[in-house]
């Protein structure tokens, strides 16, 4: 009897198919093999009515295709197919389309599991269960809110902004208003001006003026930095508001002796962070490393799928990535405390440190953690890349640190008078490092020295500063991470996504360097969140988008019903907000209507929005509404705010339907203005249409280039670039003189490439 097994990646494949034996066939599915169709009202791919929704799923591209079909053929050699994909919604569903798609008439089974590790695989295929429906219905009632959210009102967006703004999301409008609220914020501060009053003393230390009184000390004051790099620190000192003020302050400062009147030491208990979770994992990445979000994930599933290990294993390194819980399992807490007996046993704890896991997390999986806490980041240095091994020293450190003792602090203030005014200094000193000897999330030592109630102190400077004050700064990525796990602002799994998305609609861009780099709201950014607070402030009501996640977690755990929920939200906010936009639209023009008339048809051309090669950002482009076979001329936007077409050069606003012009003749104009020579000649000619190629210098990161170009200008004919082997063309064009013949293949322009060609030199 032989079972099929259907995990996600296929870089799982290999390390299972060892641990499972000849009795299973491991397979991929390589993520989702379906995605929802563009059928229906709106080309949504469901439908609401009566309370029920029917949905219309078709194979996700030509990959899905292909993956369906190999898996239906590997089925059909098996008796058993046991569904393994990820142990959350996604992978849940992900399962479910499997078993619609392959499945039919045959055993089916479902196994999860947090690690892969010959242990917790073969655990799970003793552990089989069916599929959670409410798991997939939860990401059901995901999938559909945000293709029912995000194409129904960015076509609004887009016909009401004339193209300019381009998309909405139910997550990623609510993230850009966070950002967008912080620049108004920045934008409409005014500074003001304050003193900030201080003494030096000649025992060796500063103290800041604390008021006219003294006041108590604050409780919850912590030394520790956050996983957003940020220090938890209170600043000391109070602000006095005028040079008066300040000069008078001073005044009495000089005039009185300064005496101890407080010394507090006291000694405090730091107690060990919380192993990682998806977002402090993302948090402590990006402040740490400078990882953005996408990275960080990217390299933690490949520390999760598995490799050749150092003791001789193959597995994953880290359990599973995706998970907002901070508890450890039972085994591994039992071997971290272990290894510490073994290799630090000053560390170890009289007692346990328990970390309690916030109410709102799901909590079906451990935090994240090594697989073995005996592969220590040191042992994986010739295992793992640079990359790797950065985030997974993070990893292994936070999760045995978290079994570690708690350190010891001494903790100091004095409080001075010096006639009616009083000054305070604070100081703080690692006594005892306890979990810090792994992971260390302290700022630096501040030390008093050795004074005590009633010491006369001898001031050698006591000043005053002017200083402004200055607007909230721009928040980093780690720091809108933890802004938006606060606020309930989606899910940690999906914030990578979301920055992608930002970035992508050039909604954000990045100011700065390194880990000083912060996320700034463009104009574009701008123009959206402001067309958002005028008709659509509830994407951009943080507790409205944390209710959504609220009850998408109340249809996983089966206390609401998927099928419901989207039907009440679209009666009440969905469909009543799409009339009103829709009703106040009535009769303006197609969204992106631009000046520019269409070259073949004289139709107003309309604004567009692509993906730029290589996915990198977006571009602008022009296109005409009555262009269905794609056979007129599409303009892109170029430097200088100019839309342009490689043969018929810039776009127009002269054209009529009286007066079309002669695309031919249009084209040779266009031919001709571009012939002029910029470079070298050559002996060769170009194979389409005969004219001499020339030779053109140009420099390519720095470094200098040579290429061969046809005179003539026109862009679809061969371009040959310099190797150390000749010249090459990436489509396979020949290099030929002009005694040969042009290539009649050629004829049409440059071939497409495909996958299956190689890069051949030509020419020498």
């Amino acid at each position: 009897m032989t079972a099929l097994i259907i995990v996600e990646s296929p870089n799982k494949v290999k390390s299972i198919q060892k641990y499972v034996g000849s009795d299973y066939i491991v397979a991929a599915s390589v993520g989702h093999i379906t995605a929802l169709a563009q059928t229906r009202a709106d080309r949504l791919g469901f439908e609401i009515a009566n309370g029920r929704v029917e949905i219309d799923f078709v194979p996700n591209g030509d990959r899905g295709k292909q993956t369906i079909a190999k898996l239906r053929g590997l089925a059909k050699r098996c008796d058993e197919l046991i569904l393994a994909s990820d142990p959350d919604r996604e992978g849940e569903a992900i399962a479910w389309h499997c078993m619609e798609q392959v499945g039919r008439g045959k055993k089916i089974s479902r196994i999860t599991y947090t690690e892969i590790t010959k242990e917790a695989v073969l655990a799970a295929l003793n552990n089989k269960r069916e599929i959670d429906l409410d798991l997939v219905h939860a990401q059901f009632g995901r999938q559909l809110l945000d293709k029912w959210i995000g194409y129904t009102f960015s076509s609004l967006l887009i016909r009401d902004t004339n193209g300019d703004a381009r998309s909405v999301g139910r997550v990623q409008s609510a993230a850009l208003g966070v950002l967008a609220e912080r620049e108004q914020t920045i934008i409409q501060f005014k500074s003001e001006p304050y003193w900030s009053l201080s003494v030096r003393y000649q025992e060796g230390f500063t103290a800041r003026f604390l008021g006219e009184e003294a006041t108590s000390d604050e409780d919850g004051v912590s030394d520790q930095v956050d996983d957003t790099g940020e220090s938890q620190e209170r600043s000391s000192g109070k602000r006095v508001l005028s040079q008066a003020e300040a000069e008078r302050l001073v005044a009495i400062a000089q005039e009185n002796p300064h005496q101890v009147i407080e010394f507090i030491g006291k000694e405090t208990q730091s107690k060990p962070p919380a192993a990682l979770t998806t977002s402090s994992l993302q948090q402590l990445a990006g402040s740490r490393l400078g990882f953005s979000t996408d990275q960080t994930m990217k390299v933690a599933q490949k520390l999760f799928e598995g490799m050749d290990l150092p003791n001789g294993k193959t597995g994953g390194v880290i359990t599973y990535h995706r998970t907002d819980s901070v508890t450890l399992s039972d085994e591994f807490c039992e071997a971290a405390r272990h290894w510490l007996q073994q290799h630090h046993p000053e560390l170890v704890p009289a007692k346990a440190t328990q970390h309690k896991t916030k109410s709102s997390a799901q909590g079906a999986h451990e935090a994240i953690r090594p697989t073995d806490v005996t592969l220590t980041p040191e042992m994986m240095k010739e295992t793992l890349s640079s990359e790797q091994l950065a985030l997974y020293s993070l990893i292994w450190q936070r999760a045995v640190a978290s079994q570690c003792a708690p350190a010891l602090l001494e903790k100091s203030r004095a409080v001075i008078q010096a006639g009616r005014t009083f000054w305070d200094c604070r100081g703080s000193v690692l006594k005892t490092p306890g979990y810090t000897t792994i992971f260390n999330n302290m700022s630096g030592d501040s030390v008093l020295p050795a004074i005590a109630k009633g010491d006369q102190l001898h001031p050698t400077a006591i000043g005053h500063t002017e200083k402004k004050t200055i607007p909230p700064g721009r928040l980093s990525e780690p720091q809108l991470v933890a802004k938006m796990e606060t606020l309930g602002i989606g899910r940690p799994s999906t914030y990578a996504s979301i920055m992608q998305t930002l970035r992508a609609r050039t909604y954000v861009q990045d100011v700065g360097k390194g880990k000083k780099q912060k996320l700034q709201p463009t104009q574009l950014g701008l123009i959206c969140y402001r067309w958002l607070q005028v008709e659509l402030p509830l994407l951009l009501n943080t507790k409205f988008t944390a209710h959504m996640e609220q009850s998408l977690d109340q249809i996983a755990g089966g206390q609401k019903n998927w099928e419901s929920y989207l039907s009440e939200l679209g009666q009440s906010i969905i469909t009543p907000a799409v009339e009103k936009i829709s009703k106040r639209l009535k009769g303006k023009p197609p969204g992106g209507q631009t000046e520019f008339t269409c070259l073949c048809c004289a139709t107003h051309l309309l604004k567009r929005s692509y993906k730029k090669k290589g996915g990198v950002g977006t571009g602008m482009m022009l296109v005409c509404p009555n262009d269905s076979n794609r056979s007129h001329p599409v303009f892109f936007l170029a430097k200088g705010d100019r839309f342009w077409n490689p043969d018929y050069g810039e776009a127009r606003t002269d054209i009529t339907a009286d007066a079309l012009p002669d695309l031919e003749q249009l084209k040779q104009a266009v031919r001709q203005s571009k012939s002029k020579s910029k470079g070298e000649s050559t002996p060769y000619v170009c194979t389409v249409c005969g004219e001499p190629l020339e030779q053109i210098n140009y420099s390519k990161g720095g470094k200098a280039k040579t290429m061969l170009k046809c005179t003539s200008g026109i862009s679809e004919h061969p371009v040959y670039f310099q190797t150390k082997n000749g010249f090459w063309n990436p489509d396979g064009a020949e290099l030929v003189t002009p005694d040969a013949p042009v290539n009649p293949a050629q004829s049409s322009g440059r071939s497409k490439k495909t996958t299956h060609q190689k890069k051949v030199p030509v020419g020498a």
